[in-house]
């Protein structure tokens, strides 16, 4: 908390929006002790695989809730962490594959966002064939049952991104 404390210190005239994960993400203590004297808002959550700890975070005085939805055990996992930062009035965001996280945020209020890592994910959005649309710092889902994501099979042959392929089929 200490090293993390003088950090926030040093960035705190940027006014960047939270401090991601500045602690151990099991050391509760430390957290705590962080978050009273934080100038920054600090956000926790990203590496939880499940719901558990988030009420934790709330009451260490966390102030942004990151959970990601492929990391969570499913999506009542992913419904309770959401539910949890809206009745606690905190800011909430969520990393991971972007184009899939999205789909996530959709069920949040209109300020939820979706951290996207354009650098690395941009790849990755070529070679789907459906994904949400970007337009205006926002993604729009297309209007299809289920997640809106679907590989682009024919441009991945094309670009011979596949080494080999094995099929699996059920036994009788």
């Amino acid at each position: 908390a200490e090293h993390a404390l003088s950090f926030a210190k040093r960035i705190e005239p940027y006014r960047i929006a939270w401090y991601e994960e500045p602690v151990h993400s099991h050391d509760m203590e430390e957290l705590a002790k962080l978050t009273k004297v934080c100038p920054i808002d600090v956000s926790m959550g990203e590496s939880m695989r499940n719901k558990y700890l988030f009420p934790t975070y709330v009451e260490c005085g966390a102030k942004h809730l990151q959970p990601i939805p492929t990391n969570l055990c499913g999506v009542r996992d992913w419904m309770y962490v959401r539910d949890l930062a809206k009745e606690h009035g905190l800011t909430f965001s969520s990393g991971g594959f972007s184009h899939l996280t999205a789909a996530f945020v959709a069920t949040c209020d209109e300020d939820a966002m979706v951290e996207y890592l354009y650098p690395i994910l941009r790849y990755v959005w070529e070679i789907m064939e459906l994904r949400p649309e970007e337009r205006d710092g926002k993604f729009y889902l297309p209007d299809v049952p289920g997640i809106p994501l679907s590989p682009d099979w024919k441009l991945i042959d094309s670009r011979n991104l596949i080494a080999s392929r094995k099929y699996f089929y059920p036994q009788a």
